[in-house]
């Protein structure tokens, strides 16, 4: 059955304020259904299940599935779709409070509103130590961002945080007519394999995320400056800092590798520990 059949079936109308775009190009489902290579064991998260089109898909090879849908409307109807199926749990929340509680290791799957990609992508690193990867599909444009390398235009914060908790790769892109109602850009599919041992040694997460943050809150300033405007350090023990981290003081936020950045939080850290 086609979305547009199942739209007048239960009468239904995509809400344009919660991003509701629905995959209708049975090619693609099938070809992020194999990009996900799914196991019998697995249990799977699927991000906005929508009328369950990847969900009928999903179910047939695992052996759990907790389908996370914001709209009640679609809940019910999926309730009604998939009513025979016992490995089946469908939650109605919105993904940002979704806890996770109960879910031991889990795989997560999901077509993403473009309007809050960002923050669902942040939302699930938190559990990171329970997901196996992140297999999405978000706007062509951010899943450009989460792959970027330093010194180009897309690189910025999404792209060095999903560094840290991920080897994040873009599988293929797809085009906005595979979707309905037809968004205004193309998207693509995203894998984000979660590190199965902490990759890289930092004692203060949240310190780093502030420097990484402070250093494209600006993108025009040096980071010398951009550092200076978002910590109450001396413009003078800055420099100094960026010195001990091997860092120009002209340089730009977006020239700087992961791992530079990590030189540079010890040393901010070592800053405020004097």
């Amino acid at each position: 059955m086609n979305i547009q059949t199942l739209f007048k079936k239960y009468d239904f109308y995509p809400k344009k304020r919660w991003g509701q775009n629905f995959l209708v190009d049975g090619n693609i489902k099938r070809k992020i259904i194999k990009a996900a290579d799914l196991q019998k064991d697995d249990v799977v998260v699927e991000v906005g299940a929508g009328f369950g089109v990847l969900t009928e898909e999903i179910l047939k090879k695992v052996k759990r599935v907790i389908a996370i849908e914001k709209d009640r409307q679609l809940v019910e109807i999926l309730e009604e779709r998939f009513r025979d199926f016992p490995n089946l749990e469908i939650v109605n929340k919105d993904i940002l409070k979704f806890d996770f509680i109960g879910v031991d290791k889990c795989k997560v799957i999901g077509n993403l509103p473009y309007y809050i990609t960002t923050p669902i992508i942040f939302h699930l690193f938190k559990r990171k130590e329970i997901i196996d990867f992140i297999l999405i599909t978000v706007q062509k444009e951010v899943g450009e961002r989460s792959v970027a390398e330093p010194g180009g235009k897309d690189y910025g914060i999404l792209s060095v945080k999903t560094k840290f908790f991920s080897e994040p790769r873009k599988i293929f892109n797809i085009s906005a007519k595979s979707f309905f109602p037809i968004p205004k850009v193309d998207s693509c599919l995203v894998k984000l394999d979660i590190y199965k041992k902490k990759k890289y040694s930092v004692q203060n997460e949240s310190l780093l995320f502030g420097v990484i943050e402070a250093a494209f809150s600006q993108r025009r300033k040096t980071i010398l400056n951009c550092l200076t405007d978002s910590f109450p350090l001396n413009k003078n023990l800055i420099k100094k800092i960026l010195a001990e981290s091997n860092i120009d003081f002209n340089q730009r936020g977006e020239t700087l590798s992961l791992e530079e950045f990590i030189k540079l939080n010890k040393n901010v850290e070592e800053a405020y520990a004097v």
